[in-house]
């Protein structure tokens, strides 16, 4: 699902994703070791910062319109791919028409936001206190993350990343655009997206039905619990696993056609989320029956809540299928935006189970990024877990771009993640022989410890770009990885890298930065980005 902090996850954990990040117009034969797959909402590639580092299919882009020229499956994949219509539209239409029709109100919408993540007091209030205002930014703002994601990868990554696209949330049919005579609001069909979002709305579907349905003895004639409906649920089970798999097929097909060695993914799916979203669909049912708060659910009720429950555990293995079908590719992942809930422990992925993020720990190439400031405190909303995620990055109010030429600032692991992304492409563009466990390694040794991710990363730092890309430099056959580590975090010449803003000769040492001392975004923020 997708981080803008949209638990994209929900909405950063489950909006629909697009995906795919490379330098250069290069065949997908050729298989350039830096290109960048982003799997989130659409990215829009004819971005003037994009265009010219969107990979390029060249047995499509010079094949025959409506053929599969290179007989992947996939028809005319030039530069992305549409997961959920299965076609390539990956960036929709109507939405680049909807930014393109209403571009000045975009752009002060845009702007609006950027006050607000600065902590402009009065741009927040004032769009408190207009809801259809608050309704048009959150719409321009989830259509743009897929696109904000990619500028991030590309602004750290090096003169080699290239960019493909592939769309995980939003179907390219699934919407209605809104009249383009006045500002975007609430579209008039909600989107299709996968992950918790997509999960919600069969079951929603499911939970409709049963609540128009009565018994046929009058003396219990209460509408009935989705959790009665064992029919509904087995089938609704069973076609979510189906599906599941077959988009994770599709990734892994589209993957290999790119020849991406970085994946970024933004997006994420929490368990308790999942539980969450099941208590309250009991909770409904029993206040609609005047019923007690404390009723519990018999035997056939508490069975088929366990099935509902089994949706995430057959989706984490999904993920891991993928991961272990592609080990020569690093997965980075988004840790979660849950660390402000109102639940206790929800930002520990521990308790919370996110996926994909916690697989990192039984895949090599899977590495999961927590969000922090720039100075590496971090980020409230951020989650952690000293093992389960692995690394910090600048997450908090990050400049990138939005659709339609557009830049704006977002907060989120969503924007932290495409920062470790972009310096992974440019270590397997100084080192092409790396493989994605050791830069996975390479990543997490150089890391500059910090005192407020002690104990809530793995590294118990944030990543250091130049000592990555120096240490991924250094080793070769002849370099143990541990000395290639050690050479990297040593002073010395100095490693100059396009977007990178960082001193050379970076030293591993605790700075004296306060724990506890975090960044407090505005409940508006929250109200957007997840």
């Amino acid at each position: 699902m997708v981080e803008n902090r949209n638990t994209k996850f929900g909405k950063s954990l489950g909006l629909s994703l697009a995906v795919a990040v490379a330098l250069g117009a290069m065949s997908a034969k050729a298989a350039q070791k830096d290109h960048v797959l982003v799997i989130d909402e659409g990215v829009d590639l004819q971005h003037f910062e994009l265009k010219n580092r969107a990979f390029l299919n060249t047995d499509e882009f010079y094949g025959n319109k409506n053929y599969d020229d290179d007989q992947n499956g996939l028809v005319d994949d030039v530069s992305g791919w549409n997961l959920l219509s299965n076609d390539n539209a990956f960036f929709p239409d109507h939405v680049r028409k909807t930014f393109t029709d209403n571009e000045e109100v975009v752009t002060k919408l845009l702007g609006l936001y950027d006050r607000i993540e600065s902590g402009d007091r009065e741009a927040i209030e004032y769009v408190y206190g207009n809801p259809d205002l608050a309704s048009a930014m959150g719409w321009v703002l989830s259509k743009s993350h897929g696109t904000h994601v990619a500028g991030i990868i590309v602004k750290y990554g090096n003169q080699n990343a290239v960019v493909a696209s592939a769309n995980v949330f939003t179907s390219s049919v699934a919407e209605t655009a809104p009249d383009n005579s006045t500002a975007p609001t609430t579209l008039a069909q909600p989107a299709l997206t996968s992950g918790f979002e997509n999960y919600s709305k069969g079951l929603e579907a499911l939970a409709n039905r049963m609540a128009t349905v009565t018994a046929d003895d009058a003396s219990s004639a209460n509408q009935g619990s989705v959790f009665d409906d064992t029919a509904g649920i087995t089938q609704y089970v069973k076609e979510s696993a189906a599906s599941d798999k077959v988009e994770k097929a599709l990734m892994s097909k589209y993957l290999k056609t790119t020849g991406a060695r970085v994946v970024n993914l933004s997006l994420g799916f929490a368990k308790i989320t999942w539980k969450l979203r099941l208590d309250g669909f009991w909770a409904d049912y029993l206040k609609k029956n005047n019923l007690p708060a404390t009723k519990r659910m018999n035997t056939t009720q508490r069975a088929n809540y366990s099935k509902l429950l089994s949706v995430f555990d057959n989706s984490k293995k999904n993920w891991n299928s993928l991961f272990r079908a592609n080990k020569s590719t690093l997965f980075v992942i988004a840790a979660g935006n849950d660390g402000d809930m109102d639940v206790p422990s929800a930002g520990n992925n521990y308790v919370n189970k996110v996926i994909p993020a916690n697989c990192s720990q039984s895949n090599p190439n899977v590495i999961t990024v927590a969000a922090t400031t720039p100075e590496g405190v971090i980020a409230d909303f951020s989650n952690y877990n000293g093992t389960l995620v692995n690394i910090g990055a600048w997450g908090v109010a990050v400049p990138s771009l939005a659709p339609n030429n557009g830049k704006v600032k977002m907060s989120g692991t969503s924007m932290a993640s495409p920062y470790v992304a972009g310096v992974a492409s440019a270590m397997f563009s100084a080192n092409a022989r790396l493989t994605a466990h050791q830069a996975k390694t390479i990543l997490m040794k150089t890391a500059k410890a910090k005192a407020s991710l002690q104990g809530k990363v793995s590294s118990n730092g944030m990543v250091d770009p130049t000592a990555a890309v120096r240490a991924a430099r250094n080793l070769s056959s002849g370099v143990t990885l541990n000395d290639a580590v050690i050479s990297g975090l040593k002073s010395g010449d100095t490693l100059r890298l396009p977007g990178f803003g960082f001193r050379p000769g970076f030293t591993r040492t605790l700075d004296t930065t306060l724990v506890g001392q975090v960044h407090k975004t505005g409940k508006l923020v929250k109200r957007f980005l997840r």
